[in-house]
């Protein structure tokens, strides 16, 4: 197995001699047949002065993250029983921050209109069924949900786990999250009406993204509670980072009983470069990009696009929740981001697996829409089909 890995040898021998040796923050991913614990014996990790923090997920990902030093990192570096090294780099939230009478991308998704507006006959209507996201559970990774928004008033959310430096019992002083569950399940902007909201919070009020190794924490966290409680399980992941090994591994190790939605990110080029929009090995996991509809049909200036993106959905100026732990009465704002448009397709898997459709099935369904042509690209666009 090749070693994937974001810094050279050379490079700590060159700190090394140069006296510049010091601690740096990585995230380790060992190999399947290793076994964790034998590892950090081993190579005596268990007796440092910052313990390491073990991550498990699946049966094929097992690794660690903490702080070492770089006579540390050479020697892992060797191990043949370590498949892969990360420096604990950031993922950024993929957001720009500036029914009848349904909003247009809801609207959208059911009517199977294509074009800037939705037919006046439809009234913007939003036809879907009325048991839509009953005994699904959403585990929204993000900044927190405003579970006293009054949008979320019928709402069950339960507060997961909070891995932040500066955890809050409850609310969302950040304001990506509620926007993000907003999308996904919300009386007046959801795809499902009716499911459970989990609040996996993992970006602090003043951040706009977590290190890689809270993410991973927090996919343990998901999984270990999917499997706890036996529903239907979907993970939104609204973060994006340059394409990196361990956390495609990570996701990929997911159980495919757990629906893994992430945004095809905003840098505007091909997605592969992304992760983790590039986490290709697993079938339960959906890359989503962003639609422009403000005049005509087209990708969004700020998506991105290529084969590691599925499906396609509303993206741009998007009417959601916006918190209220700390504003006036401000209850709903405008946002754009594939994050927003993760969001829309997280709460179309869920309202398919509330139907009774596995999360690979639906994630299936999706994929299986017709081709359009957008932008001088064949893309998918996703609908809602009843």
């Amino acid at each position: 197995m090749m070693k994937s890995t974001a810094f050279t040898v050379t490079g700590l021998f060159c700190w090394s001699i140069l006296g510049l040796a010091t601690a740096h923050e990585y995230v380790v991913q060992l190999t399947s047949e290793t076994s964790l614990n034998s590892f950090l014996e081993s190579n005596s990790l268990n007796n440092l002065d910052e313990p390491v923090d073990k991550i498990v997920i699946g049966s094929d990902f097992h690794g660690f993250s903490g702080e070492f030093e770089d006579e540390v990192m050479s020697e892992l570096y060797g191990d043949p029983r370590v498949a892969s090294i990360s420096i604990d780099r950031m993922l950024y939230l993929q957001e720009y921050l500036r029914q009848n009478d349904a909003p247009e991308h809801l609207a959208r998704l059911s009517n199977g209109v294509s074009n800037s507006r939705v037919s006046a006959k439809n009234e913007n209507a939003f036809i879907f069924h009325s048991h839509a996201g009953i005994g699904v559970d959403v585990y929204i990774v993000d900044s927190g949900i405003d579970s006293q928004h009054p949008a979320f008033m019928n709402r069950h959310i339960s507060k997961l786990i909070d891995l932040t430096d500066n955890p809050i019992p409850v609310g969302d002083p950040h304001g990506h999250g509620t926007a993000i569950a907003g999308l996904v399940t919300s009386d007046t902007f959801g795809v499902m009406k009716k499911a459970n909201l989990f609040d996996v919070r993992v970006v602090d009020a003043e951040s706009n993204g977590v290190k890689l190794s809270k993410l991973l924490k927090s996919l343990e966290f998901i999984e270990n509670h999917s499997r706890a409680t036996m529903r239907p399980s979907v993970a939104v992941l609204p973060f994006s980072m340059s394409k990196n090994a361990i956390l495609n591994s990570a996701i990929e190790s997911m159980p495919n009983s757990i629906a893994i939605v992430v945004p095809a990110g905003n840098q505007h080029h091909m997605a592969c470069n992304f992760s983790p929009a590039s986490a290709r090995n697993s079938q339960s996991i959906l890359s989503v990009g962003s639609l422009d509809y403000r005049s005509s049909i087209e990708i969004a200036s700020f998506s991105n696009y290529g084969e590691c993106v599925d499906v396609f959905t509303s993206g741009v100026q998007m009417d959601t929740l916006h918190a209220t732990t700390n504003s006036d009465e401000n209850y709903i704002s405008k946002v754009s981001g594939t994050s927003m448009s993760c969001a829309i397709a997280a709460g179309t898997v869920g309202y398919y697996m509330s139907l009774g459709l596995s999360s690979v099935e639906a994630i299936e369904k999706i994929k299986s829409a017709k081709e359009i042509l957008v932008s001088g690209e064949a893309i998918k666009e996703l609908k809602l089909t009843l």
